[in-house]
């Protein structure tokens, strides 16, 4: 019928016979097309309507991850931040903005027209939740100090923390981005190890993320952050707390001469990596490196040589927190 069409169509307009080939071509194909659009704007009148997505929550929604406990002692960031775009205490202003186009957050910190801080690390994953923040008494004393938290994108990485104290002297007692920490499913926790004074506060370390090629395969070593009075600062401190960063080590030997004992052809041969890589970080991270290159010889290896040594050390060159526990000790 097209090419019917087409002919008729090519007699009344050219009659002369060496243009009539090239027209009736041209003029087929050009009928093809206008039948085609036909047939695709009837089937797209059929389509039902596209379904939207609900847009970003905006600050101050219950959509917002700001709604934690605090039990046992132990206060969860998401149960002292808020969700609001906007904190006041006392002389200071904390706020919170979303730039659309750029799809990321800024917390700035001010007292009257003065800016005293900005972070905008904050990616857009849930809207505005990507950055936020919020006030609690970390160090023990009436005065509250100042957490932000910003998620940078990603799976489940990363998050970054800031603390500050606000009174008597505005000063940044913690910088988060200056350690491999921050991981998604590792939400912030405050919680008094010791009894007394300052809270403690643990993050797992990123560094070895992928290592036994998947990230569920591949242990983080935990590290405790404790404030230092002297110099006014959260810093690593595994080796102030032994015992209890060595507490999941403890377990992982346990379970390491479960996996031994059985028959050569029968060890899960992951499982012994997995929990050899995990005890050799904690004791590498408490400060115990020698204990730590002896224990993954002993089921890792042929009792002489761990078989990761050569890529661990490399890792470790560029940590900041195997530098902090190596620089101490």
């Amino acid at each position: 019928m097209v090419g019917q069409l087409g002919c008729k169509l090519t007699t009344i307009v050219t009659p002369c016979s060496h243009l009539r080939r090239s027209r009736h071509r041209f003029l087929c194909a050009l009928c093809v097309l206008i039948l085609l659009a036909g047939i695709a704007q009837r089937e797209n009148r059929a389509l039902p309507a596209p379904t939207t997505t609900a847009p970003s929550p905006a600050p101050g929604t219950d959509e917002l991850p700001c709604h934690g406990k605090i039990e046992n002692g132990r206060v969860e960031f998401y149960s002292i931040c808020t969700n609001d775009a906007v904190l006041k205490y006392r002389e200071f202003r904390i706020e919170r903005a979303y730039l659309k186009q750029d799809r990321t957050s800024t917390v700035t910190i001010k007292t009257g027209k003065r800016v005293l801080a900005r972070h905008s690390e904050g990616k857009d994953r849930f809207g505005h939740d990507s950055a936020f923040f919020g006030l609690f008494p970390l160090l023990g004393a009436k005065e509250k100090q100042l957490i932000v938290a910003q998620f940078t994108g990603g799976v489940h990485c990363c998050y970054r923390y800031w603390i500050y104290e606000l009174r008597p002297r505005f000063r940044l007692i913690f910088d988060g981005t200056k350690y491999e920490i921050g991981d998604g499913f590792d939400p912030l926790a405050f919680q008094r190890l010791d009894r007394d004074g300052p809270y403690e506060f643990t993050q797992k370390i990123i560094t070895f993320d992928y290592f036994l090629e998947t990230y569920t395969g591949t242990p983080q070593p935990t590290m405790i952050f404790s404030y230092d009075r002297r110099r006014h600062e959260y810093l690593p401190a595994n080796t102030r707390f032994p015992s209890l960063a060595l507490k999941k080590a403890r377990e992982g030997i346990k379970k390491l001469k479960e996996l031994g004992n059985a028959k050569e052809s029968d060890k899960d041969w992951p499982a012994i990596e997995y929990y050899s890589l995990d005890v050799l970080l904690s004791y590498i991270y408490a400060g115990k490196e020698k204990e730590a290159w002896r224990i993954c010889a002993k089921f890792a290896g042929d009792d002489k040589r761990c078989p990761w040594r050569r890529e661990i050390k490399q890792r470790l060159k560029t940590d900041s927190l195997y530098r902090f526990i190596t620089r101490i000790n």
